[in-house]
């Protein structure tokens, strides 16, 4: 029976019997405080409480007696009943407390014994030194370093949270992003935050969030941003559906210009999606584009950023991921490129060229599917029109096959038929 699975997967019927744990839990809980990390923590960093695997599709705990278990080579997740893994036969490991692996159960332990014993001296010069803790509902309405005055949560996610707050000295709103210290675990990682904040603070692009400060509260980095007021692309191509050809050029041009600034000093986004891009409707002119969340997926040490990518919870977006972040190579700006290509089609579409509920499926579409002309799924654009040939260039799987710059592909986006 195990070769036969196997024998499946190998002619392409992984995702006729897979079980989709791969999605449902990405994630894991903390209990006590809700703090959500990555399917490979082990206890929370903010107050070092044991994890659960979380189901993202009900937002809650999953209990210990159906504890998922996990292919060391692939990294597919089964249920706890599942022995071997049906995509290459390796025997399957508890993703949690795993008996069958005492000595990383037992370093996982000392990591834990270590990390919070870190964690607690970080809290107790957090108070020390603020008399907040930032994982603490109450630090709204604190002040950090004496300049920014906390008044709401805006929202929450794996890798910071976002707070609205009151610059006290200049008198208007800010957004201050507080990254979660567990991605900040290196000396390395610490100097790569201020040195490319540094950077992303002189960047002052009209298509880019600017970034006006950063800083530390104990040992937990913090951002502060421009507040926008708009609304996100992806919410608007999915109240209002795909806009004209005309207006989706208007916005990707601007996008490239923004990008532009971006790589020319030296900084990849990362994570191009339109979630992280903001139209503003401006008197002079609607649909104008704001780049967010440059600073932060490009801090990560690269061991983190290969856990994350192993585990689905992922420097980037995987939808939106260049066939090389799959494949944990160096990365440079022509990822970037392949994000605006998918970012293109959808526009256009109102969908995303390539979809699968396994990560590891999407992943192999990423690496070998060509992905549909947009042609086929608008009658209004001819084939073989410029946007077909610019997202098909965009999309290319070697990096040297797709427009070398975002410079060129805003000259694509530009040129008359």
């Amino acid at each position: 029976m195990k070769d036969q699975y196997v024998q499946q997967a190998t002619e392409g019927h992984v995702d006729d019997w897979t079980p989709r744990l791969s999605v449902m839990l990405q994630e894991t809980i903390c209990t006590k405080c809700g703090a959500r990390f990555g399917i490979d923590a082990r206890f929370c960093g903010f107050d070092g409480t044991d994890l659960l695997p979380c189901d993202i599709q009900t937002n809650t705990p999953v209990p210990a007696a159906t504890n998922p278990r996990r292919c060391p080579k692939c990294s597919r997740m089964y249920p706890s009943y599942a022995n071997f893994c049906g995509a290459d036969g390796n025997d399957l490991l508890d993703v949690f407390n795993s008996r069958r692996d005492m000595q990383s159960a037992t370093q996982a332990n000392a990591r834990k014994t270590n990390s919070a014993i870190k964690v607690q001296a970080s809290k107790d010069e957090n108070a020390a030194n603020t008399g907040t803790n930032l994982s603490d509902p109450s630090f709204i309405g604190k002040t950090v370093e004496g300049k920014y005055k906390i008044e709401s949560v805006l929202a929450e996610g794996g890798m910071a949270i976002l707070y609205l707050a009151h610059h006290i000295a200049m008198e208007r709103t800010v957004v201050v992003k507080v990254v979660h210290g567990t991605f900040l675990s290196s000396p390395d990682a610490i100097q790569r935050f201020e040195r490319e904040s540094k950077v992303a603070a002189k960047m002052n692009h009209p298509n880019i969030v600017q970034v006006y400060d950063f800083g530390f509260i104990g040992k937990q980095p913090y951002l502060v941003m421009e507040f926008i007021k708009g609304v996100t692309l992806g919410a608007k191509i999915r109240t209002q559906g795909p806009p004209s050809a005309a207006i989706a050029e208007k916005i990707m041009v601007q996008v490239c210009s923004g990008l532009e600034d971006a790589h020319s000093s030296g900084i990849i986004h990362r994570d191009l999606k339109p979630e992280n891009i903001i139209l503003q409707d401006r008197s002079e002119r609607p649909d104008w584009v704001k780049i967010l969340d440059f600073g932060i997926a490009h801090l990560l040490d690269s061991s983190h950023q290969r856990r994350l990518t192993i585990s689905g919870r992922i420097c980037g977006t995987p939808e939106y991921m260049a066939p090389e972040q799959f494949a944990d190579k160096p990365l440079d700006t022509r990822v970037d490129i392949y994000a605006l290509g998918i970012m293109i089609y959808e526009t256009l579409v109102g969908d995303i060229p390539f979809w699968a509920s396994d990560v590891g499926v999407l992943m192999a579409k990423h690496l070998m599917e060509p992905a549909p002309a947009i042609s086929s799924k608008r009658p209004d654009i001819p084939t073989g029109s410029k946007f077909d040939r610019i997202v098909a260039k965009c999309l290319m799987k070697d990096p040297d096959d797709r427009y070398q710059t975002v410079t060129e592909l805003r000259h694509a986006l530009e040129a008359r038929e």
